[in-house]
């Protein structure tokens, strides 16, 4: 039986195998291959519950989906198969949240991770906590929704389940970029655009890319934004070091959490620990020529400071500097 099955087909299925299931209860009949008649009875009936409520949730018959995944979930329990119990479970859980009843939801589908846990099954964990994710968001609950959502990232990876990352992945960076966080956003995105390309599944490349695309230009909106409003010196010369470079923009802690900074306004100093340990005979002289470097490279970069300063408060006397700041 599958999916393709019309609700009349599914219906009278259904009636068949209830039937098969009573005449099974209480009895230790097996088939030809030793297994239990009242196991098959079982699945056949909890799998053919799902799909009438498959069908009934397309409908937006809620009720009715509910009261059957209901008669699933004690089936399957009758059974006595945690990995049965559990699928209905999920069944069940993803029918209440989308009837809107998602503190019942939640209660189902956390059933459903213990049976999972208890089952040392990390697919099956995952698949929980996803759709525990998925009712904390409708909930609005943001942050207790992106906990889960990191654990079904990593236990994706570590299962090597690419299309879960790629769907975890594409769910934070949603929920990031509601919440006006342009670079977790884009780090999301870009997380699960890389696993689409190792996957080379190109309508997944393409939907991946575009929200990654649409979080940069987020970020990227913001940082620029944040220089203008600044409408100092040292922001204009970090705008205009911008447009001639058309660089990757980094974060700038001063102009808060998600605004970034052009790579040639930051000011960091890189050495690497260690470095020139061993070599005491040269140390003074490589010392004095770094000395050196660092003086000629003060200079220049005054020199190109000062010919900014002349080129900002020329085009800025001329033409606004958002229109300046627009034209390639």
């Amino acid at each position: 039986m599958n999916g393709s099955c019309s609700a009349g087909e599914l219906l009278e299925a259904a009636q068949h195998y209830e039937a098969f299931h009573e005449l099974t209860q209480g009895r230790i009949w097996k088939d030809e291959t030793g297994h239990y008649l009242n196991l098959l009875a079982c699945e056949s009936l909890v799998r053919t519950y799902r799909l009438l409520s498959d069908r009934m949730l397309e409908n937006k018959e809620y009720k009715q989906a509910i009261k059957i995944l209901i008669k699933a979930s004690e089936i399957a329990e009758e059974g006595n198969d945690r990995s049965m119990e559990g699928e209905a479970a999920l069944y069940l859980g993803s029918a209440y949240l989308a009837a809107g009843e998602y503190e019942t939801a939640l209660t189902v589908l956390r059933r459903y991770s213990e049976i999972a846990t208890s089952m040392d099954d990390d697919l099956n964990l995952g698949r929980a906590y996803e759709a525990i994710a998925k009712v904390l968001q409708s909930q609005g609950q943001m942050t207790e929704a992106i906990k889960y959502l990191e654990k079904v990232v990593k236990i994706a990876r570590n299962n090597f389940q690419s299309l879960d990352v790629i769907r975890a992945s594409t769910m934070l960076g949603d929920i990031y970029n509601e919440k006006g966080q342009y670079s977790k956003a884009s780090e999301y995105f870009q997380q699960a655009f890389s696993t689409t390309v190792e996957l080379m599944k190109t309508a997944l490349m393409d939907e991946t890319k575009v929200h990654y695309g649409i979080a940069r230009a987020h970020q990227l909106m913001l940082t620029m934004t944040g220089y203008i409003e600044s409408a100092d010196m040292d922001s204009l010369n970090c705008l205009l070091s911008w447009k001639e470079s058309r660089t990757q923009v980094k974060y700038d802690p001063v102009l808060g959490k998600e605004t970034f900074q052009p790579n040639s306004c930051q000011k960091t100093t890189e050495w690497k620990e260690g470095e020139g340990k061993g070599k005491k005979g040269n140390r003074k002289r490589e010392e004095e020529e770094e000395g050196k470097k660092e003086e000629e490279k003060k200079k220049e970069k005054e020199k190109k400071k000062k010919k900014r300063n002349e080129t900002v408060k020329r085009h800025t006397e001329i033409v606004p500097l958002k229109i300046w700041l627009a034209t390639g």
